[in-house]
């Protein structure tokens, strides 16, 4: 059969399978990857609320939630479903984020199809994306669902877009519009879509014409009457970009003046554009973390980067009558990126492969659409178009199987980033982390002197040797490297803790509760430093301000049973027994195996004379925790208590 006898529907479908496959047979490696210890253990594998599912309370934590430095409610909430459905076993969770960029894919597949007309040409821009290799970091991260995710609701937005164009109508505006707000809700990247849907508008939608009747003063009106259409979006767009700004700024995630000038800002956005571009032509040297090089760029560097950008642009809007999807194609890339390049910096690297995701989309589109127009009236232009596609595509595809392996675990993602990268702190550090979890802790304190080797300043290289000396029974030694992290980084939450949790070894029980009074300065509403702080208070007899502090641990943390075991202890002391039955008893319920909180409230009948209560609860304890010897000895007494009194 002749393929231009199939009917364009069949051939569509044919198409949508065909990528399905690709896709998934692409990045199937994938449901064999572990987590990673660089944000896995904040989006799932260290985040109790997290892991218990979806529920009431992680459903508020969600959209209320600072953590990770962003507010993305609707990420969290994929992550609880995923827990909900696969607990803590990785390939499930890589397999959502695998599905969604199918479906991504697929959307997109769908958007330009529905937009354009062009079948075979929008094929080609979807097959791109979706087996690239730099959108391999996207995919294979479980802590970047929200790049998949977001993206996801992106695309739905055009298409919906695309639609309501076609009829208008107030229900399919309103479509767009709720699309749009949840997509926000995932990643706030979203803010540059109103731009891409007004230059949608130009091309291929034609909303917008630059040539006409009326000339300049036309277009002028329907420019106007185009963006006041996305006027709520554009509110939207504005209102996510302040939310994050200030909570990625509270949570010291944006780097100040003082620490990246200006002119280095820029040097980096600009040579960055340059890089993207190069990698999205010929990946290679793909790392999951790239140092920040802006300062020691030299400005013949972003001189050059600036104006081959702007031979670029000036280009694409000189082709703007005969070729549009050139200027589109070309100032979606630039204007996508605009959030992520540099400008405002969060965080420290220079660039990201996660960051061409949505972006690379405008370059496959001037690529593909260019090409197809060069080849145009060639003898054989077809076949052509097609061997030369298909090449492309298993390039490609070799290159994105071959890269995926190195995402299989962390020791081979960091070993992998400072291989291709130079002065890579973060991957030494993060290889260290490794080799912590493992007990090797020579090798371990080896990448971190390495780290420290290239950034001697580094706080979690500093923090981390601390943790080795611990580990290795050197406590004062570890002092020292927690206080070294503190003076790096006044604000380095977790040295804090550990200095705090090590000073009370040695009995400085004073020196804790300063330290500890310092983190709460940090964060205030730091529930572990709070009942830490109590349980320091409560022996340093100041009963009633450690009350308070394990309170606040309890309203910062209802579901956390430490400081319910700590207070149920400290007001049985006080002769509250009410109280700290009430207390323990929550605690048991919420960890039905905590030997401790057993034992006290044990011991908590003992005082009240509930001799069998006591037995029982004391005996549960052991059955939970044998080599408890505390509750051996407080049930030796028991016994003997309860013989004496028959």
């Amino acid at each position: 059969m002749n393929i231009r006898e199939i009917k364009p529907r069949t051939i569509e479908r044919l198409i949508s399978i065909g990528l399905i496959i690709l896709v998934l047979g692409v990045f199937s490696q994938v449901a064999w990857h572990d987590f990673v210890n660089f944000d896995d253990e904040v989006y799932v594998t260290k985040n109790s609320l997290v892991q218990s599912g979806l529920s009431g309370k992680g459903i508020r934590w969600a959209f209320t939630s600072m953590e990770a430095k962003n507010w993305h409610p609707v990420t969290w909430l994929s992550h609880m479903f995923d827990c909900q459905l696969y607990g803590l076993n990785p390939a499930g969770h890589h397999l959502t984020n695998l599905f969604l960029h199918v479906a991504n894919s697929l959307l997109l597949f769908l958007v330009l199809r529905t937009a354009t007309g062009s079948l075979w040409k929008s094929a080609m821009v979807a097959a791109l994306f979706g087996i690239h290799p730099l959108h391999v970091e996207s995919v294979a991260w479980v802590a970047e669902r929200k790049d998949v995710l977001s993206t996801f609701f992106w695309m739905l937005t055009m298409l919906a877009y695309v639609y309501y164009c076609r009829k208008p109508g107030t229900r399919r505006y309103i479509g767009v519009t709720v699309l749009f707000a949840i997509g926000l809700m995932a990643k706030p990247m979203l803010v540059t879509l109103p731009f891409v849907l007004l230059l949608f508008d130009f091309w291929p939608l034609g909303r917008l014409t630059f040539s006409g009747a009326g000339g300049d003063k036309c277009m002028v009106k329907s420019l106007r009457q185009l963006v006041w259409e996305k006027m709520p979006f554009l509110v939207l767009s504005a209102g996510s970009s302040i939310v994050t700004f200030l909570v990625q700024n509270k949570g010291g995630a944006v780097a100040t003046f003082e620490a990246i000038p200006l002119k280095a800002r820029v040097l980096n956005a600009l040579v960055t554009y340059v890089r993207y571009l190069e990698k999205m032509m010929w990946p290679h040297d793909m790392s999951v973390f790239y140092p920040y090089e802006g300062h020691s760029l030299t400005l013949w560097y972003g001189v050059a980067a600036a104006l081959l950008l702007a031979a670029i642009s000036a280009f694409t809007i000189q082709q703007r009558p005969n070729r549009p999807f050139l200027l589109v194609g070309w100032f979606w890339f630039l204007g996508v990126l605009v959030p992520v390049i540099g400008i405002v910096q969060v965080g420290a690297q220079s660039m990201a492969d996660r960051y061409t995701y949505l972006p690379s989309i405008g370059i496959f589109i001037m690529c593909v659409w260019g090409f197809s127009g060069i080849i145009k009236g060639l003898p054989y232009s077809r076949l052509v178009s097609a061997c030369v596609g298909t090449a492309i595509l298993i390039s490609l595809s070799i290159v994105t199987w071959l890269q995926l392996p190195y995402w299989q675990d962390s020791k081979t993602l960091f070993r992998h980033a400072f291989a291709v990268t130079s002065r890579n702190h973060l991957a030494h550090s993060n290889l260290g982390n490794a080799l912590l979890d493992e007990d090797r802790l020579d090798e371990a304190a080896a990448e971190y002197k390495k780290a420290l080797d290239i950034w001697p300043a580094y706080p979690d290289a500093l923090n981390n040797l601390g943790v080795v000396c611990v580990r290795k029974g050197w406590v004062e030694e570890a002092i020292g490297y927690y206080g070294e992290a503190i003076k790096a980084d006044p604000e380095c939450l977790l040295a804090y803790m550990n200095i705090a949790d090590n000073l009370i070894k040695i009995g400085r029980l004073s020196d804790a509760a300063s330290y500890l009074s310092q983190a709460l300065l940090v964060n205030p509403d730091h529930g572990r430093a709070h009942s830490v702080m109590g349980v320091i208070l409560a022996r340093l007899k100041k009963t009633n301000e450690a009350i308070a502090h394990l309170i606040r641990a309890i309203d910062i943390c209802p579901d956390c049973p430490e400081p319910r075991n700590n207070l149920g202890r400290i007001l049985a002391l006080k002769g509250d027994f009410e109280g700290a039955i009430e207390q323990l008893e929550i605690a048991i319920e919420i960890r039905p195996d905590y030997a401790e909180a057993r034992n006290n409230l044990g011991l908590v009948f003992v005082e009240l004379g509930a001799l069998d209560e006591a037995l029982y609860w004391i005996a549960s304890a052991l059955h939970f925790k044998p080599d408890y010897e505390k509750a051996r000895t407080n049930l030796r007494r028991v016994v003997s208590m309860t013989c004496n009194s028959l």
